[in-house]
């Protein structure tokens, strides 16, 4: 399990630079403006619709697809995907008909300080973009298909090119179609890898094209056990929709603030979570059906600390080095300076907030793994709720500050709590998460320092130069560290280069 991680994390990895070069492209396009405001505000509402009514299903998709499919035969857990997918696309083709009718309802609460000229530009954008609804979790089913036949890799490929083709057309339209490039790339990218899932899908001789039915059976089955986070869901996105309109009325181009200082790390966090859980649920799903306790502890565990290992490495590299990222990516006439050191401090609030994140997402895979679906979702209805409370107490006094300190603070306090369920041995965890935060507190402190004193003798360094400087310092300050607190992953490294070592010398 640990090499397929591995791998799976390598692939995502060279996928970055596509990902990186995206928001670039953004920043130098449309930097913080009204324009980028509308689009974020209208596309993540599309999103949160779509998370609110189809997210549990998504989420459970893949542990359900599997228990069919050992349990039953194949053929049944198939044909329940089929009715799946019918009604997921007739309830969004619903969802679709009342937005494009009643546009002014949803604009009117994401943005209630907009003025009418503003409000006009919401609407247009938001019957551009939800149509999207009716693709996007076809995509995202589709992936867990794939993955629940043990193919990792053809989905990753798939989304790849679709990010090449979504920067080809952004650079090529910007110029004739302002904000709207955003638009026609986000179609265009969307149809390309749906299309080259289904092309896969066939190629895998997976039956899920060959018939529709309407019965409702198939739908239930899933509906029936992802049920119990449909509440958590709703209130996760009703925090969504409270955060942005929080922030749309802080000022003109705070939602663009917000969303640029979100996007490094929730990539980052995305990368990490999305490698780990799509090889970990299923896993873990069928070790607990077949009760290999030692197996579930060891590959829980080994998933835990590789997380916390590449989240807590960057956080270390951000804390030291934000303003070099930062400005390396979106350094732009269109972005005041003002604005710019906004992004880098919010940056690093959000980087930290991702080890609450992961500590949550995590524990809740591992719930659902054993069929403590209330639990998982009592827990992320308490996490949401907490977030909207802080919120909304403190955003007249913290402004954008509050925004990632709740977020760490709720998703926390919700991973302590399902903690508490674990199925098995408790101390193991409670030992690595205490040592790797040791760890990377003292990497990050040292990181910082030697940063601080190495830069400070130079004057304008280039922001490259100085993502190189404090990367070779982190990575330097590693090796040594590493051995101290006993980290598995460096051993695991540092017993490869050994064995090949040995392998030549004897060659």
């Amino acid at each position: 399990m640990r090499k397929k991680s591995v791998l799976l994390f390598i692939f995502k990895i060279l996928k970055l630079p596509l990902t990186l070069l995206t928001l670039s492209l953004t920043a130098k396009y449309f930097g913080v403006s009204l324009d980028k405001d509308v689009w974020l505000l209208a596309s993540a509402s599309i999103i949160m619709l779509d998370m609110a009514f189809w997210g549990p299903l998504n989420d459970i998709f893949r542990t359900k697809f599997i228990y069919l499919k050992e349990k039953d035969s194949e053929l049944i857990a198939l044909d329940a995907t089929k009715s799946l997918l019918t009604y997921i696309f007739l309830g969004s083709l619903i969802l679709v008909a009342f937005i494009e009718i009643y546009p002014f309802l949803f604009a009117r609460v994401i943005a209630p300080t907009y003025n009418s000229k503003e409000l006009s530009s919401l609407c247009s954008m938001l019957r551009l973009i939800a149509p999207i609804l009716l693709i996007n979790q076809s995509m995202l089913i589709g992936c867990s298909i794939l993955n629940a036949y043990d193919s990792f890799y053809v989905p990753e490929l798939a989304s790849a090119i679709s990010l090449l083709l979504n920067i080809v057309l952004l650079i090529f339209l910007h110029n004739t179609m302002g904000i709207y490039a955003l638009v026609g790339a986000l179609y265009i990218s969307d149809m390309v890898l749906i299309l080259f899932l289904v092309f896969n899908i066939k190629k895998k001789n997976i039956r899920i094209f060959n018939n529709y039915s309407l019965n409702f059976s198939g739908f239930k089955i899933f509906f029936v056990f992802a049920f119990p986070l449909f509440l958590p869901y709703l209130v996760g996105q009703l925090n969504s929709m409270v955060e942005r309109s929080l922030v749309s009325g802080l000022s003109i181009g705070a939602v663009s603030i917000i969303d640029f200082s979100r996007r490094i790390p929730d990539m980052v966090n995305n990368v990490i979570t999305s490698v780990i859980l799509t090889v970990l649920v299923p896993t873990l799903a069928r070790l607990y059906v077949m009760n290999k306790k030692e197996q579930y502890e060891k590959d829980f565990i080994e998933s835990y600390k590789l997380g916390i290992l590449g989240i807590g490495m960057f956080i270390v590299f951000l804390c030291a080095g934000a303003t070099y990222l930062i400005g390396f990516f979106y350094k732009s006439k269109s972005i005041p300076n003002a604005d710019m050191l906004k992004i880098i401090q919010m940056s690093k609030l959000y980087a930290c907030a991702l080890l609450g994140i992961f500590s949550y997402v995590i524990s809740g895979m591992s719930l659902l793994a054993t069929g403590k679906n209330k639990l998982n979702a009592l827990s992320g209805t308490m996490t949401q709720v907490l977030t909207i409370i802080l919120n909304l107490l403190f955003v007249k006094r913290f402004g954008f500050y509050i925004f990632p300190l709740s977020m760490f603070i709720a998703h926390f306090s919700g991973a302590a709590f399902m903690f508490k369920f674990f199925p098995y041995s408790k101390k193991l965890i409670i030992y690595t998460t205490l040592r790797y935060y040791i760890f990377l507190i003292v990497l990050a402190i040292v990181t910082y320092w030697l940063g601080t004193i190495i830069t400070t003798r130079f004057n304008n360094i280039r922001n490259l130069t100085g993502i190189i400087l404090i990367g070779s310092i982190q990575l330097i300050l590693f090796i040594p560290l590493s051995y101290i607190f006993k980290i598995s992953e460096f051993e695991m490294i540092f017993q490869k280069l050994r064995l090949k070592w040995l392998i030549k010398k004897d060659s």
